[in-house]
């Protein structure tokens, strides 16, 4: 695949957008969440994460579940700021690590949409950053809905 746009900039537009949250929370989707919008499908998922509690030390794997499952399980609103979940869970996630996990994402997004639609990387730059922004959110086959934007830009990069 040719080159996308910068990686950096998308994440940089990702958290000014979507913010940056150290600690497990959940999404207004339902899904246990951390970063910039990573979904933790699963306790073991959780755990593979690299978390550290106040003194810096990795938690215990059995907290790391049991937060998990206390932010999945708040008895909170949908709407709920994610701020708002930090008191179900003693540890965090530092940014270097943050950072690298949107950068992954970033990156398989890319990758997918780049198989879905060949012609991506040949893109303007503010159209792969969108693109990039409307799968994180609404997922390949959300943003595949889209059919008149897609032929659009097609049409434009040729």
């Amino acid at each position: 695949m040719e080159a996308i746009v910068n990686i950096d900039d998308v994440a940089s537009w990702l958290k000014r957008w979507e913010g940056d949250i150290p600690h497990l929370y959940r999404c207004t989707g339902g899904r246990v969440t951390i970063g910039v919008g990573h979904a933790i499908d699963t306790p073991d998922d959780a755990v593979s994460l690299p978390f550290a509690d106040g003194s810096g030390a990795r938690p215990p794997e059995q907290d790391v579940r049991d937060a998990f499952s206390r932010v999945l399980n708040a008895p909170l609103p949908t709407n709920t700021p994610a701020r708002s979940f930090a008191r179900f869970t003693a540890f965090t996630m530092d940014g270097a690590d943050r950072d690298a996990l949107v950068r992954n994402d970033i990156d398989g997004f890319a990758t997918r949409i780049g198989k879905d639609y060949p012609d991506f990387p040949s893109w303007p730059a503010p159209a792969q950053t969108a693109v990039i922004d409307m799968v994180f959110n609404l997922g390949p086959a959300g943003f595949g809905k889209f059919k008149s934007l897609i032929a659009a830009e097609s049409e434009t990069s040729t």
